[in-house]
C-alpha cells in the first residue's frame, strides 16, 4: 500500500470500488474503525464503552451494589 492511501484514510482502510467497468470508472472511500468517522476517518468518536459483570452467590441477594461513574470533558468545544 502507498504511503499515499495510508495518509489518505488516517486510521482506516483505503478501498476504491469500480463504478463502471466498461468506462473504467472508479472512485475511493475509507473504511473506518468504530472509533473514527468522516470522509478519510478524521473526526474521533468521543464514546466510552463499559461492560461490568456481576457474580452473586445464591446466599447474598440482599447485597446492594452503588456503581456512581463521572464523565468529565475538559474541552471547550461543544
Amino acid at each position: 500500500m502507498s504511503d499515499q492511501h495510508k495518509i489518505r484514510c488516517h486510521r482506516g482502510f483505503d478501498l476504491r470500488i469500480w463504478l463502471n467497468n466498461e468506462k473504467n470508472l472508479t472512485t475511493n472511500t475509507c473504511l473506518c474503525p468504530p472509533s473514527f468517522y468522516g470522509d478519510m476517518c478524521q473526526y474521533q468518536n468521543q464514546r466510552v464503552s463499559l461492560t461490568i459483570k456481576f457474580r452473586v452467590l445464591s446466599d447474598s441477594w440482599s447485597t446492594l451494589f452503588a456503581i456512581i461513574i463521572s464523565l468529565i470533558d475538559d474541552s471547550e468545544k461543544r
